[in-house]
């Protein structure tokens, strides 16, 4: 599954003081390694322009150089921190999470969240994704009853949320609380998707595995085919680690 940033190109709720580049200019550049030399030339013509290097930073992100995108985005909060303050944060976090800088990741979010409530909360200011990274980031640090925490207060704020149901479901599984993991399952299956079942596809080989535990406690004995579709699509032991920041 295509994975995304927080960072999605919207068009930013306020914009640098002293910008100077068009919003043509920007929408122009393409993404990757060729969008990182897009975005350094516009930066070279506009250096105080927070967004440049936030989107720089999303695309150093995007390949893979989290240093980099760290630095960036650093870079456009030191230069305007009223630009798009909170998603710049969480973007700085997703960065930090995926170099295992877990505890500097969890501060972001939480920095993140904490700005957006500074705002205008009857109009979405991102609480779904900010409270689901950090949720998902204290798992990696083995808290999981405080990452289901967090992972409740996403939901509360988009109830769709799939990755944040899932990732509940999950965890409710694995600390026992197996009805309220079999609920998300349902909630995942019947009212999300629709179609009652996961696809049999190698992604799912974790969902079919967790859900087979929740039945076998629930004393459901369909578990069984649960657990023999999670071996045929080579489920293996799950780690932490193995999440990457959405």
């Amino acid at each position: 599954m295509k994975q995304f940033l927080t960072c999605v190109f919207l068009i930013a709720v306020t914009v640098s003081y002293g910008q100077t580049t068009s919003w043509e200019a920007i929408y122009d550049v393409p993404q990757g390694k060729k969008g990182i030399r897009g975005f350094t030339k516009l930066i070279n013509k506009d250096s105080n322009n927070a967004e440049l290097y936030w989107r720089r930073g999303y695309e150093y992100y995007r390949t893979n150089q989290y240093r980099s995108a760290i630095l960036d985005f650093t870079k456009a909060i030191a230069k305007d921190t009223n630009f798009n303050h909170s998603n710049v944060l969480a973007d700085r976090g997703l960065a930090k999470e995926m170099l295992g800088m877990y505890a500097e990741a969890v501060d972001d979010f939480s920095n993140a969240i904490a700005y957006a409530f500074t705002q205008d909360t009857t109009i979405p200011q991102g609480f779904e994704k900010y409270y689901f990274h950090r949720g998902r980031t204290k798992f990696k640090m083995g808290d999981k009853l405080n990452a289901i925490k967090d992972l409740d207060s996403s939901l509360i704020w988009w109830t769709q949320h799939y990755h944040a149901r899932k990732l509940r479901a999950m965890l409710l599984a694995a600390t026992g609380d197996f009805q309220k993991a079999m609920d998300d399952y349902n909630f995942l299956l019947f009212k999300w998707n629709g179609n009652g079942e996961f696809s049999i596809d190698k992604e799912y080989a974790i969902d079919f595995y967790w859900r087979g535990v929740t039945k076998q406690n629930l004393n459901d004995s369909s578990y069984l085919k649960d657990f023999e579709i999670a071996s045929k699509l080579n489920y293996k032991k799950f780690k932490p680690t193995d999440l990457r920041g959405l």
